[in-house]
């Protein structure tokens, strides 16, 4: 069979639903710990990615994304991010791949440095996230571990603002763990609707 299968295989079709069931679950807690702030967005960014394993990949790229943060915890706040991407490559203009991570901000601090760069009182938090990739031109192939850190954040009432976050895709396939690529989302900005 020539070129990438759009039916997943059963291991992934596995993995697929766990994450789903994850995903219910964490959204069916949301009541227990509402928050009076809005929880819901969606944001653009600017992504720049070097392909280890696929060095054909390397993009610079635009990326549209939705996030859902229920809580407003002050220490390790969960939140639900999504994320498709389109960039150019030596191939050409395409879309290159969609996410999906759990995010969790370590911390939460108004008296920061960085509160020039917003125009409303922020609050800064560095953040990490986990989850899964996959990559529209190898769809044969099991999602990649997607792990991210945000060390610039702010949040208003209103926006999210996150700089220089630095990533890595690994392949966990074949029983070894190997780099699949790195990146950098440069700018994200997510406008918070609900």
């Amino acid at each position: 069979m020539t070129g990438p299968s759009f039916f997943m295989p059963s291991v992934v079709r596995r993995q697929f639903l766990v994450v789903v069931f994850l995903i219910i679950s964490f959204l069916s807690l949301a009541p227990l710990g509402a928050s009076p702030v809005r929880s819901f967005g969606y944001g653009l960014s600017a992504i720049g990615e070097s392909g280890i394993s696929h060095p054909e990949s390397t993009m610079g790229g635009i990326g549209l994304s939705l996030a859902y943060a229920p809580f407003s915890f002050p220490w390790f706040e969960p939140s639900l991010k999504g994320e498709v991407v389109a960039g150019n490559t030596s191939s050409g203009f395409s879309l290159r791949f969609v996410r999906a991570a759990m995010g969790f901000d370590l911390f939460r601090t108004l008296r920061h440095p960085f509160s020039v760069m917003t125009n409303n009182p922020s609050a800064w938090s560095v953040s990490l996230d986990i989850g899964v990739q996959f990559d529209f031109d190898r769809m044969d192939e099991l999602p990649k571990l997607y792990l991210a850190c945000t060390p610039i954040k702010l949040e208003d009432k209103d926006f999210w603002y996150e700089w220089c976050a630095p990533y890595l895709t690994l392949d966990c396939s074949d029983g070894g763990v190997s780099i699949d690529s790195w990146g950098f989302v440069l700018f994200r900005f997510t406008y918070l609707v609900v």
